[in-house]
């Protein structure tokens, strides 16, 4: 599949506007080249790797391993900031 670039041209407004508008906006009308998506449907590695682990471990291993990491979240939890705090909330 080939992309499709899309050319933008800017057309200044008769508005009066400063020179840092006029930048920003020169600016804004740039083409961004897209994002590379990553492997949707595929496993990684690293992913396949620990699904085997989990699905060896005994049920003892895998109680304390959740209770590591529930203990890990708890303290990295006290531990933030308020703004932290926040940025957790909204994602």
């Amino acid at each position: 599949m080939g992309k499709v670039l899309k050319q933008v041209s800017f057309q200044p407004s008769l508005t009066l506007a400063s020179s840092s508008q006029k930048n920003a906006l020169s600016s804004f009308a740039t083409v961004m080249p897209m994002r590379k998506r990553g492997s949707l449907g595929r496993k990684t590695v690293k992913s396949k790797a620990i699904e085997h682990t989990r699905a060896a471990e005994a049920p003892d291993e895998k109680r304390a391993r959740l209770q590591t990491d529930q203990v890990h979240r708890s303290l990295a939890r006290a531990a933030e900031t308020p703004e932290q705090y926040q940025v957790r909330l909204q994602s």
